[in-house]
C-alpha cells in the first residue's frame, strides 16, 4: 500500500478519454489511510461517491474527512447557525438525505452510516461568510498513505457520482515526491485543509454535521461488522452505474406488452379509452395500464393531465419508478409537493409549457374539493388510472369519480366491493358502461407461466375450552335472530368479538413455533398476516426467540420506514414480513416465496389478494414454488343452537379453503380434508 507505486498522470481531462475515477481516484483511495475532501456543494449525490470503492479504505484503517459548501443567504441566518442551527438548515440537510434515500440504492447510505458511526468518515459544512451572495466553491482533495507520501488534486470535480461518471471534468494532481516545488504544494494543501477543520479561515465557517441529519444516517442499518461493509461496498462497486446514472432511458421487461396485455390495451383503444382491467395480482396491471396512457398520449398529440390515484403512500413510488421506465416522465408526487405547485404546473401546461402532467395521488386526497377545483382549471385533456379500484367506490372517495375524465381505466383484481353493491355498481357504471371488462384471474395466469404455482396447506387448530364456551355464548346470543334482516345492525359488536376469538386463538401460537421449526426457521422471504396487535406482538416475541430477522408492517408505519422494509426484504436481509390489515394491496416483492396467514376474513377481496403477494415471479423463467400456510379454527357444533346458523358460518370458511385449494399442487391431499368437513357439516357442492 503506497502511494509512489501508482502510475498518476499530471494532468486528467474527461474530454480526452482519461478515465479520472479508474485511473486515480479508486487506486489512490485504496492505497492510503487519510482522505481530505472540499467540495463544492452538497446534493444528494454527492455521498455515493464517498461510499464507492471504500472496501480497502475502510480494511487501511483510513479516515475521511469531509467539508461540503452551503448558500448562506442572509447574515440572520449566518448568526443562527453560528449559534446552534436553523430548524430551516436542518431541513433542508434532511430533504438532502432523503432524497438521496430516494435515488440510491440501499448499500450507500447504510456505509455511510457505519463509517461515521465507527469513526471512519466525518462530515462537516463549510459556508462563505454572507457578503456577496457567494459560496465556498473550492473542488479538491488530499490522499496520505501510511509511509507519509501525500498527494493534492484540484479541478472542476465535485464529490459526486454523476461528476465522477458522466461530466467532462479536468484535474491536476501533485505529489510530494517528485519535486520540491510540487511537494510545497502539497503540504500547503494540508495545511491549508486543516485550517478550514479547524474554522481558523478567515472568510470560511466551518460547522459540524448537525447531529439530527447523522441519526437519520444511521437508522434501520443492518450493517454491524467491517465485514458487512466491505461487502457491501464491493457490491456497491459493481453497481454504481446503474444507481447513478442520470440517463432517461427508458427499460422495460420485454420489447413491449405480452400478447395477453396488449389485447387488454386493444380493448380499451375500441372503447374510448374507459374500461376494467380485472387482471390477477402479479399480471401487470401498472404496466398494461401505463402502455394504455401511452396510447391515449398519441391521441390527444401528447397534451394531457392524467391522475393516477393509488390506495397507500407506499405505492406511490413504486409507481413512480415504472412511470418513469416506460414513459420517460417524472411524476408529480402530490405528497412530496404542495397544490400551489400543481396549480402552477397546471397553468404551465394551458399554455403549453408543458406537455403533460401525470400526478400521482392517493385516494385520501383525490377526491377532496381543493384538489378537483385545481383539475377542473386544466384546459386539456383529462385521464385517471384507479389501482385497487374497489377502493374509488367507497361513500367518501366516489366523489372523486367526477365528469371531466375523458380516459378513465380501473385496475383492480378484486373490482367488486365487499357488501356493497351500490359501490360496486358506480365502479361499473363510471368506468365499464360500454362493456370493456377484461378479465385474466389467477388460473389463467398459472397455466401460461405469468404467475407461480403454489402448495396450500391447511392447519386446522382447535380452541381452548375457554375460547370455545366464549365462542359458543356469543353465539347463542345472536341466534334468535340470526335469520332477520336486521341481525348484524343488532349484532355487529357480537360478531366482531366471536371473530376476534378466531383471529387469536391461543393454540396458534404453538402451531406456528410448530411450522417455523419444520422450516427450519427458513421461509424464503415470508409475510406473516395477524388479525390484532397484541397477537402480532406475541408473534414477533416468537420470532425474537428464535433469532429471526423481521420487520412489521402495520397501519401506522411511516412511509420512509415501509419504503426501508420493503428494499431490505427484496435484498434477502429479512426472513419475514409481519403485517396486520396491510400488505393486501399492490405491494410488489417477487422474490417472496411463503405467506403465513395466522388471521383472514371472508372478504374476498382481502384472500385473494394475500395469495397473489407470493405468486409473481421474478422473471418469466424462474421455477419458483410458492408455499401458502393457512391457519383455520373450526369449533365443533353446538346441539343447543340452530344447526343451520352455525352450518352457513362454517360454510364461509369452506369457500375460502376450497378457494385457496383448488388450483394449488396439493389440491388432490386437501380435498379429502375439505370433503370429510362438508360431510360433517352437511354442506353439499
Amino acid at each position: 500500500m503506497n502511494l509512489k507505486n501508482l502510475k498518476i498522470s499530471e494532468h486528467f481531462d474527461g474530454g480526452l478519454e482519461d478515465n479520472f475515477l479508474s485511473d486515480f481516484y479508486l487506486p489512490a483511495l485504496k492505497n492510503s489511510m487519510r482522505y481530505d475532501r472540499v467540495a463544492g456543494y452538497f446534493s444528494p449525490k454527492s455521498l455515493s461517491a464517498v461510499a464507492e470503492g471504500m472496501s480497502q479504505f475502510i480494511q487501511n484503517k483510513g479516515k475521511y474527512r469531509l467539508i461540503f459548501s452551503k448558500h448562506i443567504n442572509s447574515e440572520e441566518d449566518y448568526e443562527s447557525i453560528k449559534a446552534g442551527y436553523t430548524n430551516q438548515f436542518d431541513d433542508e440537510l434532511l430533504d438532502d438525505i432523503k432524497k438521496l434515500e430516494l435515488m440510491l440504492k440501499d448499500n450507500p447510505r447504510k456505509i455511510l452510516g457505519w463509517m461515521i458511526a465507527n469513526d471512519f468518515l466525518e462530515i462537516k459544512i463549510g459556508f462563505k461568510k454572507p457578503d456577496d451572495g457567494g459560496m465556498l466553491h473550492s473542488k479538491w482533495g488530499n490522499f496520505e498513505d501510511p509511509d507519509g507520501n501525500r498527494l493534492n488534486y484540484n479541478g472542476s470535480i465535485n464529490e459526486s457520482a454523476n461528476s465522477l461518471l458522466n461530466q467532462i471534468e479536468s484535474a491536476n494532481i501533485f505529489t510530494s515526491w517528485d519535486n520540491e516545488i510540487d511537494k510545497k504544494r502539497v503540504e500547503n494543501s494540508f495545511r491549508k485543509f486543516d485550517i478550514y477543520w479547524n474554522n481558523l479561515a478567515d472568510k470560511v465557517e466551518v460547522v459540524d454535521f448537525p447531529k439530527v441529519c447523522k441519526e437519520r444516517l444511521l437508522i434501520n442499518n443492518d450493517l454491524k461488522t467491517t465485514q458487512d461493509v466491505l461487502v457491501a461496498s464491493d457490491q456497491l462497486t459493481k453497481d454504481l452505474i446503474e444507481i447513478n446514472s442520470e440517463s432517461q432511458e427508458i427499460i422495460v421487461e420485454e420489447s413491449g406488452p405480452r400478447e395477453y396485455q396488449q389485447e387488454a390495451i386493444d380493448k380499451l383503444v375500441q372503447n374510448n379509452f374507459k374500461g376494467i382491467l380485472a387482471l390477477a395480482t402479479g399480471l401487470g396491471k401498472t404496466y398494461t395500464s401505463l402502455f394504455a396512457l401511452k396510447e391515449y398520449a398519441k391521441s390527444v398529440d401528447n397534451a394531457y393531465y392524467c391522475s393516477i390515484v393509488v390506495p397507500s403512500e407506499t405505492l406511490i413510488y413504486q409507481w413512480a419508478d415504472e412511470i418513469e421506465k416506460i414513459l420517460g416522465i417524472q411524476p408529480f408526487i402530490l405528497r412530496d409537493r404542495s397544490k400551489k405547485e400543481l396549480q402552477q404546473a397546471i397553468t404551465n401546461l394551458n399554455i403549453e409549457f408543458e406537455d403533460n402532467i401525470i400526478c400521482l395521488v392517493t385516494y385520501q386526497s383525490f377526491y377532496k374539493d381543493d384538489y378537483k377545483k385545481i383539475i377542473n382549471e386544466c384546459q386539456k385533456p383529462l385521464a385517471i388510472i384507479c389501482d385497487e379500484v374497489h377502493n374509488a367506490g367507497a361513500p367518501k372517495w366516489k366523489q372523486g369519480l367526477i365528469n371531466n375524465f375523458d380516459c378513465r381505466i380501473a385496475l383492480s383484481a378484486t373490482p367488486k366491493r365487499y357488501f356493497d353493491d351500490e359501490g360496486s355498481d358506480l365502479i361499473y357504471t363510471y368506468f365499464d358502461k360500454e362493456g370493456c371488462f377484461y378479465e385474466k384471474d389467477l388460473a389463467w395466469g398459472i397455466e401460461n407461466g405469468f404467475l407461480c404455482p403454489y402448495r396450500y396447506h391447511i392447519n386446522l387448530v382447535d380452541l381452548t375450552n375457554d375460547e370455545l364456551q366464549d365462542y359458543k355464548e356469543l353465539t347463542r346470543k345472536m341466534a334468535p335472530i340470526y335469520d332477520k334482516p336486521e341481525f348484524k345492525k343488532h349484532y355487529e359488536n357480537l360478531l366482531l368479538q366471536r371473530a376476534e376469538i378466531i383471529k387469536t386463538a391461543y393454540n396458534k401460537y404453538e402451531a406456528f413455533e410448530n411450522l417455523i421449526s419444520e422450516l427450519n426457521y427458513d421461509l424464503n422471504g415470508g409475510f406473516i398476516y395477524c388479525g390484532t396487535k397484541d397477537f402480532l406482538e406475541n408473534i414477533q416475541s416468537i420470532l425474537n426467540e428464535k433469532g429471526m430477522r423481521y420487520m412489521r408492517f402495520i397501519s401506522g408505519t411511516s412511509t420512509q420506514a415501509r419504503k426501508d422494509m420493503m428494499s431490505r426484504f427484496k435484498n434477502q436481509k429479512l426472513d419475514a414480513i409481519i403485517a396486520m390489515n396491510c400488505l393486501d394491496e399492490g405491494v410488489d416483492i417477487p422474490n417472496a416465496e411463503t405467506a403465513i396467514i395466522l388471521a383472514s376474513s371472508n372478504n374476498s377481496k382481502q384472500y385473494i389478494q394475500r395469495r397473489g403477494r407470493v405468486l409473481r415471479k421474478p422473471y418469466k423463467e424462474s421455477k419458483k414454488i410458492a408455499d401458502i400456510y393457512d391457519f383455520i379454527c373450526i369449533p365443533p357444533a353446538d346441539p343447543s343452537i340452530s344447526f343451520l346458523m352455525q352450518q352457513n358460518l362454517i360454510k364461509k370458511q369452506l369457500e375460502r379453503i376450497d378457494e385457496f385449494s383448488h388450483i394449488s399442487l396439493n389440491h388432490d391431499e386437501n380435498s379429502i380434508m375439505i370433503e370429510n368437513l362438508k360431510e360433517e357439516w352437511k354442506i353439499e357442492e
